[in-house]
C-alpha cells in the first residue's frame, strides 16, 4: 500500500514537471514568434518609412523639376532676326550661328518665314511659308539640341511670350549690310569705347515701332569691337526676354565676330551640311528627276546678280 502511494506520488510529480516543461516550451516558442513578428513588423515599418521617404523625395524632385520647367516657360527668352541679308545657303549658316549664339543666354530662336530662298523674321505675304517648307524642323531641333544650341520655337509660342513687343532691338553695324544708324558724338564715342551704344535705327518707323513691333530700346553694335557672346548677354541684353536683330548676317568677314565654338560645342560651319531638308521637298525633287529628267542629265546652276 505504501509502495503504491509512493508510485502514485512519483507519477503525479513527474506529470506536473512534464506539464510545466511543456507550458514553458510553448510559452518560449510563442514569445520567440512574437519577437520575430515584432522584428518583421518593425522591418516592414522601417521599409515602409524608407519607401515613403524615397517616394517623398521622388515627388519633391519631380515637383522641383516641374517648378523649374514652369519657371523656364515663364522666363522663356527669344531671338528673332527680321532679315538675314543672304539667300538660302549663307542664310542657313547664319541661322545656325544665331542658334549657337542663343545658347549663351538660354534662348530660343523664333521660327522664320521663307520665300524665294530668302529668310524673313515676319510673314511677308500669302506666298511665304514657314521654315518647315525647306527643312524638317523636328529633326533640325534634335540636331540643334545635340549640338548644345538654342532651339527653334514656333511663331505662336514666341508671340505668347513677347506679344508683338521687343525689350531690345539690336542693330549690328556691319560692312555691306543694310543696317544704318544716326549717332550723336557721345554715342559714337561710347560705341568706339565699349562696342555698343543706345541708338536709333534709320530703319525704325515713326513712333518707335519696327515692322509692327513695339520697341523698348534700340542698341547699336560694332561687330569689330563687341566679339564676346558672354558680354553681349551680361552687359548689353542684361537678361532681356525678347530680343530682335534688325539684320543678322551671321559670323565672318564683314559680319559679327562672336566666338561660338568650344571644346564641347561644334562650330556652326562644321554642322551646316547636316541640316535635314523637308521630306516633302526631297520627295518633290525625286519625283521631278524621275518624271522630267530621266536616267541621265546634267545639272547647271547659274547665279546672276
Amino acid at each position: 500500500m505504501r509502495l503504491l502511494r509512493r508510485t502514485l506520488l512519483k507519477n503525479v510529480f513527474m506529470g506536473t514537471v512534464i506539464f510545466i516543461l511543456i507550458f514553458y516550451v510553448v510559452r518560449l516558442s510563442r514569445v520567440g514568434y512574437e519577437k520575430d513578428n515584432l522584428y518583421m513588423s518593425g522591418s516592414t515599418k522601417a521599409r515602409t518609412r524608407g519607401t515613403g521617404s524615397s517616394n517623398t523625395a521622388t515627388t519633391q524632385r519631380t515637383t522641383t523639376r516641374l517648378k523649374k520647367h514652369r519657371a523656364t516657360e515663364l522666363r522663356a527668352k527669344f531671338f528673332i532676326a527680321f532679315s538675314f541679308g543672304d539667300q538660302l545657303t549663307r542664310a542657313t549658316e547664319s541661322l545656325l550661328a544665331l542658334a549657337a549664339l542663343a545658347r549663351y543666354g538660354s534662348r530660343s530662336v523664333a521660327v522664320l518665314f521663307v520665300k524665294d530662298s530668302k529668310f524673313h523674321g515676319t510673314n511677308i505675304g500669302q506666298t511665304a511659308g514657314t521654315l518647315s517648307r525647306y527643312f524638317d524642323l523636328n529633326a533640325l531641333n534634335q540636331k540643334l539640341d545635340s549640338y548644345g544650341y538654342g532651339l527653334l520655337k514656333g511663331w505662336t509660342h514666341f508671340q505668347q511670350r513677347c506679344n508683338q513687343s521687343l525689350d531690345v532691338l539690336l542693330n549690328v553695324l556691319t560692312q555691306g549690310g543694310s543696317s544704318h544708324a544716326r549717332l550723336s558724338n557721345s554715342q559714337r564715342q561710347l560705341l568706339n569705347k565699349t562696342g555698343w551704344t543706345p541708338c536709333f535705327s534709320d530703319l525704325q518707323q515713326t513712333g518707335d515701332r519696327f515692322k509692327g513691333f513695339n520697341i523698348n530700346q534700340t542698341i547699336c553694335i560694332d561687330p569689330e569691337m563687341l566679339t564676346s557672346a558672354e558680354l553681349l548677354e551680361s552687359d548689353v541684353l542684361r537678361d532681356s526676354s525678347c530680343v530682335g536683330f534688325v539684320e543678322w548676317r551671321g559670323i565672318g568677314n564683314g559680319r559679327c565676330h562672336f566666338s561660338l565654338s568650344s571644346d564641347k560645342v561644334p562650330s556652326p560651319f562644321s554642322v551646316r551640311h547636316e541640316v535635314p531638308f523637308s521630306r516633302k521637298l526631297v520627295q518633290a525633287a525625286q519625283e521631278f528627276a524621275v518624271k522630267q529628267l530621266g536616267d541621265s542629265y546634267i545639272s547647271v546652276h547659274i547665279r546672276s546678280e
